[in-house]
Order: C-alpha cells, then structure tokens, then sequence
C-alpha cells in the first residue's frame, strides 16, 4: 500500500478522474480476419502482426482446432 488507500478507492479515484486501467483483464476478441491467420503463419508471427502474446495466440488456434504452421512453410 504504497498510498495508504485501498483498491476500491483507487478504482472510483481513477473513474472520476477519467484515468484508464491499462491492466485492464477485458478481452480482445478475435476478428475472421485474425483468426484466418491461424496455422497459416507461426504463432510467434501471428502475435507479432496481430500485438497479441504467443500463447494466447496458441490458445486461440487450439481451441478452433487448427494445427500449428509448419516451420517451413
């Protein structure tokens, strides 16, 4: 507790002031156009172009069952 207050009142603090959370835990959801990418191109690629991590890319792709690109391809 670096400012003695509590995380309730940084929260509606930060609100009022109109100061946005950037460890907000919201999800990005995937467009068609992203998830086009998937096994088309290495994850580590695919988290590049698209600002994503690795493993959520991998995540992504496992869970539409699409098998990883071949690397060399």
């Amino acid at each position: 507790m670096l400012l003695n207050r509590t995380k309730a009142a940084v929260v509606t603090r930060r609100r009022k002031l109109g100061i946005p959370n950037h460890v907000s835990k919201i999800r990005h959801l995937w467009t068609a156009k992203q998830e086009e990418l998937l096994g088309v191109l290495p994850d580590q690629e695919v988290a590049d172009l698209l600002s994503r991590t690795v493993n959520g890319v991998k995540l992504r792709r496992r869970r539409l069952h699409i098998p990883a690109a071949r690397a060399d391809a």
